[in-house]
């Protein structure tokens, strides 16, 4: 019994001291980032704003976004006043009759380095355009915070599912 305690504690020393091999990666990242856990406020503010994407209406949601905003999305750049980007947004949401927003995840992070807070966010869109067609499409989206909590910047990343 002493014998196999010895072995146990051998091998566990043994273990604490090997070394894991160095990761080597093909590709290097552009920018180094230290995140952590960002503001959840932050998130619940995108969400807020997923829901007036649903409802149809952006009118109430200027007061989440900076004085200028910058909106990229799979087909187009959106670059302005936060009222002017609003319209825009809402004129492409006009096209599109009904839909429903489902969220899968999401995650404020907060970038040490550069001092930025953004929500990341994955969902899926499911609706119908004026022509009465079904359409859907995963987004993954990242949202960027200025220093006074409001949004400065989104970009969109799309796949689209064709029925």
């Amino acid at each position: 019994m002493i014998c196999l305690a010895m072995v146990c504690c051998k091998q566990k020393e043994k273990a604490a001291t090997t070394k894991a091999s160095p990761q080597y990666y093909i590709y290097a990242p552009r920018h180094d980032a230290d995140f952590a856990n960002g503001n959840p406020a932050f998130a619940a503010t995108v969400l807020q704003v997923w829901k007036g994407y649903e409802s149809g209406g952006f009118s109430s949601y200027k007061k989440y976004f900076a004085d200028s905003v910058q909106m990229v999305f799979a087909d187009e750049q959106i670059i302005g006043t936060a009222t002017t980007v609003l319209n825009a947004w809402q004129k492409q949401r006009e096209k599109i009759t009904t839909t429903q927003c489902h969220v899968d995840f999401w995650k404020p992070v907060y970038i040490k380095n550069l001092n930025q807070q953004w929500v990341l966010i994955w969902g899926k869109h499911e609706g119908t355009t004026a022509g009465n067609n079904r359409d859907s499409w995963s987004v993954h989206q990242v949202w960027k915070f200025n220093a006074e909590g409001k949004i400065f910047f989104m970009q969109e990343y799309k796949s689209r599912f064709y029925w």
